[in-house]
This record gives structure tokens, C-alpha cells and sequence, in this order.
């Protein structure tokens, strides 16, 4: 009785938690040829931000991405992706820097989807007077990392969302082309098949005149 008590409680402090505002934003982008885009986010210690992209449209679907801490350390650097996904526990207080560039991949522009992420919106960890951190209750931090886990499952999803509408549009651009080409070859036909009777028309006219 009293692990199905806690189960239930279990269950209703996650879907309340899923129900709760989570502070998020996700945008379209083009970035031009030789360009380079960057968006900085303030982020408090302990807080767990992060982002995802995928490039929808523009070449070999490729664009270079990299995370820059508030000291200036590199801290996620890729190259030509087509999608990733980053989350990380800020451990300092201050302005983490995002930058998308189209520099390397090719002289197309590239339109790009991506979200910034809180994964949870109070710390885990508080400092006491002396410095020294206070955990949670084991059921807490379970809850929360749950929580956290469910969160990166849903972005994930908006993510393949993204992509499957991308492909849908490459679909309908390439039914698009195929229907226009055999329509092209029905009136080429068409026109070799008139032609050939006026010419052999044309053949049989001068040989009853001659």
C-alpha cells in the first residue's frame, strides 16, 4: 500500500512538473554565404541550459556551430553538422555565447532551426553560509532528473518534427519536378508524333508529284 502511495506521488509530481512553463525559445534562421550569427544567453550557476539545431534547408545540409564560455573557453566546437543537440550545468555565473557560421560548408544560404533550453529553472544545489553545498532529498533529485529526462525526449521530438517536415518539402519539390518533366515529355511526343505525319505526308505529296 505504501509503494503504491509513493508510486502515485511519483507519478503526480512528474506530470506536474511536465505541465510547468519551462523557459525555452526556438527560432528560424538563414545565414548568408561568409556569414557568421551569434546569440549569447545569461546563465546562472547550477542552472542546465543547452540548445539543439538542424540545418533545413541550403547544400549539403551542413553548418558549423561552437559555444563559447563567459572566460572565453571554447567549450563546444563542431564542424559542418547537419543536427546535434548540447546541455551542460552552467558552473559559472555569466553570458554563454552561441555561434552559427556558414564560412567552410559551401556558397549557399542555409536555413537553420534551433532552441535554446532551460532543463530546469531553479538550482539543485543550494550554498549554505559556509560554501558548502545542500542536497536535495534523493526522491527530489530522482524527480528532477526524470524531469530533465522527459524534457531532452521532447526536444528530441520537436527536433524530428523539424526534420520530417523538411523532407516533406524535399517530397513535394521533387514530385513537383517529376510532374512538370512528364508533362514535358507527353507534349515532346505529342509534337515528334504530328511531326512525323506531316512529314511523311509532306514525303508522299512530292513523290505524287514528281
Amino acid at each position: 500500500m505504501a509503494l503504491k502511495l509513493c508510486g502515485s506521488s511519483i507519478l503526480y509530481v512528474i506530470a506536474v512538473l511536465c505541465l510547468c512553463p519551462r523557459i525555452s525559445w526556438s527560432f528560424f534562421t538563414s545565414i548568408e554565404p561568409y556569414e557568421e550569427q551569434c546569440y549569447h544567453e545569461n546563465v546562472k550557476k547550477g542552472q542546465v541550459w543547452g540548445f539543439l539545431y538542424e540545418v533545413s534547408e541550403g547544400g549539403f545540409l551542413d553548418i558549423d556551430a561552437k559555444l563559447t564560455t563567459p572566460d572565453g573557453q571554447l567549450m563546444y566546437n563542431e564542424e559542418k553538422k547537419t543536427d546535434d543537440s548540447y546541455f551542460f550545468t552552467a558552473e559559472h555565473d555569466g553570458k554563454y555565447v552561441f555561434c552559427l557560421a556558414n564560412q567552410k560548408s559551401s556558397l549557399v544560404p542555409k536555413l537553420v532551426y534551433f532552441m535554446f533550453d532551460f532543463l530546469n529553472d531553479e538550482k539543485r544545489y543550494q550554498e549554505n553560509d559556509e560554501g558548502h553545498n545542500k542536497t536535495v532529498s534523493e526522491l527530489e533529485k530522482l524527480i528532477g532528473e526524470l524531469s530533465i529526462g522527459m524534457i531532452k525526449t521532447k526536444r528530441k521530438q520537436e527536433q524530428y518534427e523539424v526534420r520530417m517536415e523538411a523532407h516533406h518539402n524535399i517530397n513535394l519539390h521533387t514530385n513537383q519536378i517529376v510532374s512538370w518533366w512528364s508533362f514535358f515529355e507527353f507534349v515532346l511526343i505529342i509534337g515528334m508524333a504530328l511531326g512525323q505525319v506531316y512529314y511523311i505526308k509532306r514525303f508522299f505529296e512530292v513523290r505524287r508529284v514528281i
